[in-house]
């Protein structure tokens, strides 16, 4: 849990523990008489506490495999599990940032981030400085009373992050968020999302075709090939380097494992 004011006690987290668990999962959709096989019998674990990124071939499930953690899509058989507790719903514990942040667009930046808690029964004032610190820490506290259209893309994403985040998530979800940014933009908002994982703890899953972003911002790299998902981790410190030799030679690694997929 993330901690935005005094109202909220913060529960430390241990990047050891065992937190997403798929047990023997298998995904797939059918079409006619056409099997799409998106996951084979997988089974893995992802720490607490640790950034781990999604890569592949399109098509492998990327997006699938984030839908079944926010408990949006069910798998085919097995089980999913969060801190020992099968997955059957969606939880506000678990927040999604989207490609497209999809704000209301007749909603100010800070009317978009107060309905996200509305759900919460605090007072008013309360819910003002929440708003107002996640504001803060994600770049807009100038820009509160705009409007999303009076807003560049990244500025958006932004909106959507601190969206997410007053949600006071365990996890946080994000799908391939930053791939309509151009490069200057994107790089800012990996370094924003780095230095939120690194403050607060997250647990974040994050869907990319980008292995040059997986390597940078992750603890951990799933990818998923043919069905199956290989786990390495990326034990890199940050802040990290794009020239840096370890890293360079983890997305080579990653890069062969992709294309030379059996």
């Amino acid at each position: 849990m993330m901690i935005l004011g005094s109202e909220v006690n913060m529960v430390s987290k241990n990047i050891d523990i065992d937190y997403i668990t798929f047990r023997n999962v298998s995904k797939q959709f059918n079409s006619g008489n056409n099997i799409n096989q998106i996951l084979k019998s997988s089974s893995l674990k992802l720490n607490e506490g640790s950034f781990s990124v999604v890569v592949g071939p399109s098509g492998t499930g990327k997006t699938t495999l984030l839908n079944m953690i926010a408990g949006f899509d069910k798998p085919t058989s097995g089980e999913i599990l969060i801190a020992g507790n099968k997955i059957i719903k969606p939880s506000p514990k678990h927040s999604v940032v989207f490609q497209s942040p999809t704000l209301f667009p007749w909603k100010t930046i800070l009317g978009n981030i107060f309905c996200a808690l509305d759900h919460k029964k605090l007072p008013k004032k309360t819910k003002l400085s929440l708003c107002d610190q996640i504001l803060d820490e994600v770049g807009l506290s100038n820009y509160k009373k705009h409007y999303p259209h009076e807003l560049s893309g990244g500025m958006q994403q932004r909106v959507g992050i601190a969206r997410a985040l007053i949600m006071l998530p365990d996890i946080l979800l994000m799908d391939e968020p930053f791939s309509a940014l151009d490069h200057k933009t994107r790089e800012d908002m990996q370094d924003l999302v780095i230095n939120i994982w690194l403050k607060h703890g997250l647990t974040i899953l994050f869907v990319t075709h980008s292995i040059e972003e997986a390597v940078k911002i992750s603890t951990d790299v799933l990818i998923l090939k043919n069905g199956s998902v290989e786990v390495i981790k990326n034990n890199v410190n940050h802040p990290r380097a794009h020239d840096d030799n370890d890293l360079m030679k983890l997305k080579y690694d990653i890069e062969f494992k992709i294309k030379h997929a059996d």
